[in-house]
C-alpha cells in the first residue's frame, strides 16, 4: 500500500528536495520516475505536525561529491503552499509512472502492504495514521481496474465521511459500492475456478448491503463501530474484486463476456 519513511528536505537552487536515497535503495525502479505520495507529518522544534497532503516529485540523482537520490516536488507543492522550513519530513509513497507523466502507466510502490522504514521521530504519529487512515492509504496506493475507477470516488466519500462523524453517509455510500458491485458480478460463476467461492462473495455482497443501509438511507442504528465495520468490509471486497478483475481470475456464465 504504501513506504513511509522519515526524510529530510531542503531548499536548494529553487527547488524544494526532498532525500529519497532511502526509498531508491529499498524500490531501485522508482530512480528516474515521477513518485506521487504524501506528506504525512513534520518534525520541526522538537514538535511533531500533522500535514497530510499528497505531493508529487522527480526521482533524480543529485551531481554531488558522494551523490544521493533526491524528489525534486512538482507543482502540487504542501511544503510551498504551507510555508513549511526545511526539516525532517514523515513521507508515505505510493505510486510511480515513467516521464514525461503518463498517469495511464502507473505502478504502485507496494501494493497490498505497508512497509514502515527509518521513522525516526514519527514513530507515534506513524502508528495512529495507519490505524485512522488505512482506508485512504489503500485507496491512494491502489491501482483500479478501469470497471472499478468510477466508484472510487465513493469510497473517499465513505472515509471522509466516517473521519467526519457522519455515519449515515458513510454507511450510504458504501451502499452505492455495494449495489454496482452486485451489478458487476451478477454474470460471474466462477472465482479462481470456484463456483463455491463465487457464490460466498455474492452472498457477502448480499449481508453488506442490507446492512450497510440500516442507518443509512433508511435510519436506524448509526454508532461509529458498526459503520466501521461496514466501512472496512467493504472497502476490502472492494480491494479484493479489484485484484480479482485486473488479474483475470473470474470465469462468466456461458454466452457472457463481461467478467
Amino acid at each position: 500500500m504504501a513506504y513511509i519513511f522519515s526524510a529530510n528536505y531542503e531548499y536548494k537552487d529553487k527547488c524544494y528536495q526532498i532525500d529519497i536515497q532511502e526509498a531508491v535503495n529499498r524500490f531501485p525502479f522508482i530512480a528516474d520516475k515521477t513518485i506521487s505520495g504524501e506528506i504525512l507529518a513534520t518534525y520541526i522544534d522538537n514538535k511533531v505536525v500533522l500535514v497530510k497532503e499528497p505531493f508529487e516529485c522527480q526521482a533524480i540523482q543529485s551531481q554531488q561529491q558522494s551523490p544521493r537520490w533526491m524528489g525534486i516536488v512538482g507543482e502540487l507543492n504542501p511544503l510551498k503552499k504551507r510555508g513549511i522550513p526545511p526539516c525532517q519530513l514523515c513521507v508515505a509513497l505510493y505510486k510511480y509512472h515513467e516521464k514525461p507523466a503518463e498517469k495511464a502507466n502507473e505502478f504502485p510502490i507496494m501494493e497490498n502492504e505497508t512497509i514502515k522504514g527509518n521513522t525516526y521521530n514519527f514513530d507515534d504519529v506513524v502508528k495512529k495514521i495507519l490505524k485512522e487512515q488505512e482506508i485512504r492509504i489503500i485507496i491512494e496506493s491502489t491501482i483500479f481496474h478501469p470497471e472499478l475507477a468510477q466508484l472510487v470516488t465513493l469510497l473517499r466519500d465513505s472515509q471522509i465521511a466516517f473521519e467526519e462523524e457522519r455515519y449515515p453517509d458513510t454507511k450510504t455510500s458504501c451502499r452505492k459500492i455495494i449495489e454496482n458491485l452486485r451489478a458487476k458480478s451478477k454474470d460471474w460463476e466462477t472465482i479462481d475456478g470456484s463456483g463455491s467461492v463465487s457464490e460466498k462473495i455474492s452472498k457477502i455482497m448480499d449481508i453488506m448491503f442490507s446492512f450497510a443501509s440500516v442507518g443509512g438511507p433508511h435510519g436506524g442504528l448509526n454508532t461509529k463501530d458498526e459503520t466501521e465495520l461496514i466501512l472496512k468490509t467493504v472497502a476490502a471486497l472492494f480491494s479484493y474484486i479489484n485484484t480479482l478483475m485486473k488479474n483475470d481470475r473470474i470465469g462468466v456464465k456461458v454466452g457472457n463476456n463481461s467478467g
